[in-house]
């Protein structure tokens, strides 16, 4: 390779490097969106919250919990804002109907966890998060008021109001933990004093499903043998038969 050919390439290499750094880095119009602001005053708005249509990936939105609540689910969440919220209401109402599709991921993960608790009659762990869904209501109306009239000492007892009440909900479900524990070993101590019984149920089920395997896969073997292929004349396709009873 001549000098002036590495010199050359060597250019073309720099330029398309420093273009692609270009295309990489956001633009101003993309930096200025990365935190817009919104109705509770100067708290930055998530990308994937309140906005529709412009949600980015992230990882929490594939955890099953992060996963959308159903309409009814969303219907049922929102009575409750309606009778226990009225800061988060109040401007949920006022946002325009398209943008109200679905509620703030992380909003949906506590109503989720809230309309469970309802659901399984935990009425210790619903009062919990019951009261959490209230002090998150109460930061949403200090956060609306100015920054100037804001409470420095106020905020940070209604943080230690929150705090407690999210260890409190720790502890409720490592009980909860401990409990299931407590039942699996019962369980398996059980299984182990009466393996004739574990062994019956077993072979059950194992018999069970090799049958059912062992009849799908000949139906799936008759078919596939009954079909004609492309390459089999017309003549020989009524004729064809399984392997069963071809001779």
């Amino acid at each position: 390779m001549t000098r002036s050919n590495f010199k050359l390439r060597a250019v073309t290499a720099a330029v398309l490097l420093g273009a692609a750094s270009v295309l990489a880095q956001p633009s101003d119009q993309e930096r200025s969106d990365a935190a817009p602001r919104t109705a509770v005053g100067d708290a930055p708005r998530p990308r994937d919250g309140f906005r529709g249509g412009q949600m980015e990936p992230r990882r929490d939105s594939e955890l099953p919990v992060f996963r959308p609540l159903s309409p009814t689910e969303q219907e049922q969440a929102l009575d409750f804002a309606r009778a226990n919220m009225p800061n988060f209401m109040e401007i949920w109402d006022q946002l325009p109907q398209e943008r109200r599709h679905r509620l703030p991921p992380r909003l949906q993960f506590a109503f989720r966890m809230l309309l469970d608790a309802q659901k399984q009659e935990d009425q210790r762990l619903y009062d919990v998060l019951l009261k959490q869904m209230k002090l998150r209501d109460e930061f949403i109306g200090i956060f609306r008021e100015p920054p100037a009239t804001r409470s420095r000492e106020g905020v940070r007892a209604k943080t230690r109001e929150a705090v407690s009440l999210w260890i409190q909900q720790r502890e409720l479900r490592i009980e909860q933990m401990e409990k299931a524990l407590a039942n699996e070993k019962e369980r398996l101590a059980q299984d182990k004093a009466q393996p004739d019984g574990m062994i019956d149920q077993q072979m059950r089920r194992l018999r069970r499903e090799t049958v059912e395997f062992l009849a799908a896969s000949s139906k799936f073997s008759q078919q596939a043998a009954t079909q004609p292929s492309d390459e089999a004349p017309e003549s020989d396709a009524a004729t064809m038969t399984s392997p069963t009873t071809r001779e």
